[in-house]
């Protein structure tokens, strides 16, 4: 089970796929079902991350949470809340993607690893 600490840092990591509170929570919750008994250390870690992402991207259904009402935080400076938005209206393997370079920090392979996908070859020199 992942402390107070981590458990925020996958809940974060969930707001920012889905934008939804309600569906974050059951993305954390889904996730932490699947890995119950499991160790804590940071490969453990990392391994309740990916199989969060995995079910988020594998789940069917409603992908774009401003149709449900959800925006932007009232707060943000028009820019970013232009730029969130249009994150919430990608498909969610492009989304997942982007948060994942972003947020998470993840090399273009890792990412691939993690969503069991080739990784796009480099172009240029």
């Amino acid at each position: 089970m992942p402390n107070e600490d981590e458990l925020a840092e996958l809940l974060a990591l969930a707001m920012a796929l889905t934008g939804r509170p309600g569906a974050a929570a059951e993305l954390v919750g889904g996730a932490l079902a699947s890995a119950a008994g499991r160790s804590t250390d940071p490969e453990a870690q990392t391994a309740l991350r990916n199989r969060m992402v995995r079910d988020y991207v594998e789940t069917r259904g409603d992908s774009n949470p401003t149709d449900t009402g959800t925006n932007a935080d009232p707060d943000l400076p028009d820019e970013l809340a232009q730029v969130v938005a249009r994150l919430y209206q990608l498909p969610r393997r492009q989304r997942a993607c982007a948060v994942l370079t972003l947020r998470e920090r993840l090399t273009h392979r890792e990412i691939a690893g993690l969503l069991d996908r080739p990784p796009v070859p480099s172009t240029g020199g």
